[in-house]
């Protein structure tokens, strides 16, 4: 019996390092992934700054062009308003330059009424 307990003894000793080198093994495989992960992380890592300077830029320059957008936005309102604004000068002008056609017109048949009245009294 005692024999019985050796071998028994040595079996199960047996198959706990079996065990052992089977989680050893995947211990060393887990441990390997985990080291070829943390490789590639540290490429990653490595480019991260880049990374974040670029896409500061990217921020800066949406900003800046949503910025922009909105002052032309703006101009655009102020060209139309003047385009409004020129044409009513445009109009006011217009009828100036009628009105003083007309009152031309009413001066120089006053001037020469008043040109042949002072010729009748001058020929009197």
């Amino acid at each position: 019996m005692h024999r019985l307990e050796t071998l028994l003894s040595e079996l199960k000793t047996a198959v706990e390092q079996k065990a052992e080198d089977r989680v050893l093994e995947f211990d060393k495989g887990e441990v390997e992934r985990l080291y070829e992960m943390s490789e590639g992380a540290l490429e990653y890592y490595r480019m991260l700054p880049k990374v974040i300077e670029r896409m500061s830029a990217v921020k800066y320059l949406h900003e800046e062009s949503a910025g922009l957008m909105n002052r032309i936005i703006a101009i655009e309102k102020a060209q139309a308003t003047i385009q409004g604004e020129l044409k009513e000068i445009k109009e006011l002008v217009n009828g100036v330059r009628t009105g003083l056609g007309k009152n031309m017109e009413t001066m120089q048949s006053n001037l020469k009424g008043l040109d042949d009245r002072l010729s009748k009294l001058m020929h009197k």
